[in-house]
């Protein structure tokens, strides 16, 4: 069996100079690519850290009122023994 010389094969197309398009869509409709989307994901990061920020100081505002809310309560409640164990034992 003779030798035989490989197929010619064909060149590989260049490399791509942008990223592949993630499907996320600017205002025009053209997919988000290269440093638009770099700016967009760093935009997003801080909107998300924002929300974050302003959630925690929900939490923080809300577990302020219960602490004082549970206090008041506590508070009422011992006055109210109070009352009852003089209204029983007298002074």
């Amino acid at each position: 069996m003779p030798h035989q010389k490989p197929a010619k094969m064909e060149p590989l197309p260049p490399l791509r100079e942008e990223p592949t398009a993630t499907g996320v869509k600017a205002d025009g409709g053209q997919p988000i690519v290269g440093d638009q989307l770099a700016q967009h994901n760093i935009s997003a990061t801080y909107a998300a850290k924002d929300m974050i920020a302003s959630a925690a100081q929900s939490i923080d505002s809300g577990t302020n009122r219960i602490i004082e809310t549970c206090g008041n309560a506590v508070d009422a409640m011992k006055e109210k023994m109070h009352d009852a164990k003089t209204a029983v034992f007298g002074q």
